[in-house]
């Protein structure tokens, strides 16, 4: 597989059973080649070749765990949109309407045609897995030092640039499916709420749990709030002479 025009031999996929390569195939370039085949096996899985019916069929607990992300929030209400199941998420994005700028044409456009489709299960794609990046990588990006004399490096795998999104797609719904407590959001909203989360004072790692439900823990308790908590006057006194008292022991 190499690039946007992506060349695949049926061979190279046969087989694959190790977490690493199983999610390789999300690689950013990959995104539009991937998500058309995988749209494709959705709708049909003969339509696709054999090797690639096995892989989708096949996939283990860390790759499903990536379609699974698509879910939604558990957090969210539960009239505020249930998720769906990682193998419904496909035909969610059938369901969906088409982004505003197309839908606004005619509201009896009716079903999203074919080009539609493809942008609207890439962007989603493409969104996912800028938001994986931030809950394994957002770390590195987090002003961890007060005075300000250590400016962390940009990281290229937090920029929307290297999953294919341009300037002019930051104001564009994307359905994410309740993924961060948002069902349509813009680009902008979502890497807003990432930088806010991931990337603000406090740091995060915790991708690398084995324990699903430790995992989970604290991704809702962060995902909920930015990563902010609201102290109260009170608890912030409380502080205070806590550390007080620790710096005059």
């Amino acid at each position: 597989m190499e690039g946007n025009g992506a060349q695949c031999n049926s061979a190279t996929f046969t087989g694959m059973t190790t977490s690493a390569q199983q999610t390789s195939f999300l690689a950013a370039h990959n995104a539009e080649f991937i998500a058309n085949l995988y749209t494709r096996f959705r709708r049909d899985p003969g339509s696709v070749d054999a090797s690639w019916r096995q892989f989708f069929a096949g996939l283990d607990d860390d790759a499903k765990g990536m379609l699974a992300e698509l879910t939604g929030a558990s957090w969210t209400p539960a009239n505020g949109g249930n998720g769906a199941s990682g193998a419904e998420f496909a035909d969610a994005l059938m369901l969906e309407e088409a982004p505003p700028a197309k839908a606004a044409v005619s509201a009896a456009a009716g079903p999203l045609d074919e080009e539609q489709l493809q942008r609207a299960v890439t962007d989603s794609i493409r969104a996912l897995m800028l938001i994986r990046s931030h809950r394994v990588r957002g770390h590195l990006e987090a002003e961890l030092d007060p005075l300000g004399l250590q400016i962390p490096e940009p990281h290229p795998e937090l920029d929307p640039k290297t999953y294919g999104f341009t300037d002019q797609d930051w104001d564009r719904p994307i359905f994410i499916d309740n993924v961060l407590g948002l069902r349509r959001p813009t680009l902008r909203q979502i890497f807003d709420r990432l930088k806010a989360t991931y990337c603000g004072s406090i740091g995060v790692e915790f991708m690398h749990i084995q324990d699903p439900e430790q995992k989970a823990w604290i991704q809702e308790r962060i995902e909920q709030v930015e990563n902010r908590t609201e102290f109260t006057e009170r608890g912030k006194l409380a502080i205070y002479d806590r550390l007080t008292e620790a710096e005059t022991f």
